[in-house]
């Protein structure tokens, strides 16, 4: 399978697993990056793109932000798929430039470009989609790139860390998480915004990794990293959990609520060995079942037998 794959080189932005996710499909089939930090040659219609560099027999997007400058993708005779990052409404009363209508913007790429195939990373974002008169629609949750995001040492030095980017419009809790963690002055607390290499490097070494979700309460790569990498997640509860087949108390510990947050940290920092038993149970199964490996055969079994008779 020849795959052309349009949009930027999501390793320059601030969270690389969704590009780590794109590169390992390039692992089994046969793919050209196609954009800015990729190769281009000035151009953004697609009948001239597939006629310098092609043929192809699949087109691939990602998030409408990255393919809703390009041109002519209705010319080209091409099965074409797109990977649906963000799929929410714009918040009422909340005025921010992260707060914009994301189903209204990514409804116009859609129609503009006339894809074959969706993938959602939530049932939330497929269920919006179908209620707008969209099909062939599959979920294909996140994903954890091992080769990146590796265990830390087995000897922690901090014990709490909440890695969070804090859009209000988005993710109306972490702020008020955020001003309480950096309160337990009993505890080594981490709260700063880490990127790159030293984010990887920092959920290394935490005891246990704090997570805030969205204001739909979706999974988030920070899920997995965290647990890939050995640190006992403690997070608000996702809806879309059980599709993961992530165990509460198991594989990671839930809250709801500061105070419960309190409880559990407080727990779990004076039990080592429980601890230490979710956060390896956690990394054991996040690492075998939501590598990108994993989520590339699926997407790459769903894409074959629905548009290629595979």
């Amino acid at each position: 399978m020849r795959v052309l794959f349009l949009g930027s080189n999501d390793l320059k932005k601030y969270n690389k697993g969704h590009q780590l996710f794109k590169n390992k499909i390039g692992k089994y089939w046969n793919v050209l990056f196609y954009g800015q930090d990729h190769i281009h040659n000035g151009t953004n219609k697609v009948p001239d793109i597939v006629n310098k560099y092609g043929p192809f027999d699949l087109i691939m997007t990602y998030h409408y932000k990255r393919c809703g400058c390009y041109e002519g993708m209705r010319e080209v005779d091409i099965k074409k798929v797109h990977f649906v990052m963000d799929y929410v409404p714009k918040i009422e009363g909340i005025d921010q430039a992260v707060n914009y209508d994301q189903i209204r913007l990514s409804e116009i790429v859609f129609r503009k470009h006339e894809y074959d195939l969706f993938f959602a990373l939530n049932v939330d974002a497929k269920k919006r989609m179908i209620e707008n008169g969209f099909n062939n629609i599959f979920v294909l949750p996140f994903c954890v790139d091992i080769d990146w995001f590796v265990p830390g040492a087995n000897s922690k030095s901090i014990d709490i860390i909440f890695p969070a980017t804090r859009w209000l419009s988005l993710y109306e809790r972490r702020e008020s998480i955020k001003i309480y963690l950096d309160s337990m002055g009993k505890y080594k607390v981490n709260t700063r915004k880490f990127t790159g290499q030293s984010y990887i490097n920092t959920l290394g070494t935490a005891k246990i990794l704090v997570n805030s979700l969205n204001r739909w309460n979706t999974l988030n790569y920070k899920i997995l990293e965290g647990m890939s990498c050995g640190a006992m997640l403690l997070t608000e509860p996702p809806f879309d959990l059980d599709l993961s087949e992530i165990k509460d108390g198991e594989h990671l510990v839930l809250f709801e609520g500061i105070e419960d947050m309190r409880k559990k940290i407080d727990y779990y920092l004076k039990n080592d060995s429980e601890r230490e038993k979710i956060a390896k149970a956690g990394q054991k199964f996040v690492r075998e079942n939501h590598n990108t490996d994993v989520r590339a055969k699926q997407m790459i079994e769903i894409v074959e037998r629905e548009l290629f008779n595979g």
